[in-house]
């Protein structure tokens, strides 16, 4: 089933629906690139363990500046 605008009856329309029908567009004439439209790049570029690592370091920092703060 093909998506038509009219059937959307006023739920999506002018920039929004021209912005959307742009990205697919791009999707379908270059599909390896990478859409940054959704707000994430892709999770596979990451390495997770890496993540956590700077998460935890993040959160012992806020650990120590409040302690300091109590002093």
């Amino acid at each position: 089933m093909t998506l038509r605008k009219a059937d959307l009856r006023g739920s999506v329309s002018g920039p929004v629906l021209d912005t959307m029908y742009f990205l697919n567009e791009v999707a379908l004439r270059y599909p390896d690139a990478f859409s940054f439209a959704p707000g994430r790049p892709y999770g596979g570029f990451f390495d997770s363990e890496q993540i956590f690592s700077r998460i935890r370091r993040y959160l012992e920092h806020l650990a120590e500046h409040e302690e300091l703060a109590r002093d």
